[in-house]
């Protein structure tokens, strides 16, 4: 299975990164904080 997109959404304090597989399912979904 390939990733077919990615999406970053951006925050003030933290930023969350999902990527999506060729058929539209979710593979990764990770959230990063500022510390």
């Amino acid at each position: 299975m390939q990733i077919g997109s990615v999406g970053i959404d951006l925050g003030k304090t933290s930023f969350h990164v999902v990527a999506l597989g060729d058929n539209g399912k979710v593979l990764l979904k990770k959230k990063f904080s500022q510390k």
